[in-house]
């Protein structure tokens, strides 16, 4: 984990289509991963790895994931729903 560095501003779009800057997350422990939602091998055992991380800490952690799509301009925000949902 590299903590003593500060991450770079990035603004992004949220799965809900809802805007999400990082920044906003500061103070919170934030997991970044990188996923395209239509992989049907990794990216399935990232976010159930991912789901599990989130499960053994529980819900009143300020534990908080952030997947960032490799693939822009196939994922949109309802393909990302569909993969957060799955």
């Amino acid at each position: 984990l590299r903590t003593a560095q500060a991450p770079p501003g990035l603004r992004l779009t949220a799965h809900t289509g809802a805007p999400l800057d990082l920044e906003a997350l500061r103070g919170r422990v934030v997991v970044v991963t990188a996923v395209y939602a239509r992989c049907n091998r990794t990216c399935p055992m990232i976010m159930a790895q991912t789901r599990g991380l989130l499960e053994k800490v529980g819900p009143a952690s300020d534990l908080t994931v952030v997947g960032i799509t490799l693939d822009p301009a196939r994922d949109d925000p309802a393909a990302l729903a569909r993969m957060a949902e799955g």
